[in-house]
């Protein structure tokens, strides 16, 4: 699948901009239509068992912790070629942030989350639990 949108560099230049004076950037679409859409019937059309119970920590750290998170995960992978798109997507912008920020950012991934009817994920920085109800 060929990537679905091709931000432009004054794009970039907003988004830069709005992080060095504000700390953050909020774009109501930064995805084309069609690469949520696919993104959307991908992770629809995943089984139940595609989903793996999530964690906290890395490699030797991790554990399952039930008082911080609940959530199912499925992380994007290269070989599927939506997941492969956006993937390639944010590697652009990845790389985008770096030369405009003068950061190291030097690597991205991302997952497909799951949350049953009363399961959460603790906000770590607000020491509250997000609710969500799923579907």
């Amino acid at each position: 699948m060929k990537p679905l949108i091709h931000p432009t560099e004054a794009t970039y230049d907003y988004i830069a901009d709005a992080i060095a004076d504000k700390g953050y950037c909020v774009l109501p679409q930064l995805l084309h239509a069609n690469m949520n859409n696919a993104l959307q019937q991908r992770v629809m059309n995943l089984d139940e068992d595609d989903f793996k119970r999530a964690g906290i920590g890395r490699e030797q750290d991790f554990q399952l912790n039930n008082t911080v998170r609940r959530d199912e995960t499925r992380w994007l992978t290269l070989d599927n070629s939506i997941d492969k798109a956006y993937l390639d997507q944010m590697a652009e912008f990845r790389l985008a942030m770096n030369r405009r920020l003068f950061m190291g950012l030097f690597d991205y991934e991302a997952h497909y989350a799951h949350y049953a009817r009363g399961l959460f994920i603790k906000n770590m920085s607000m020491h509250s639990k997000v609710n969500l109800t799923g579907y």
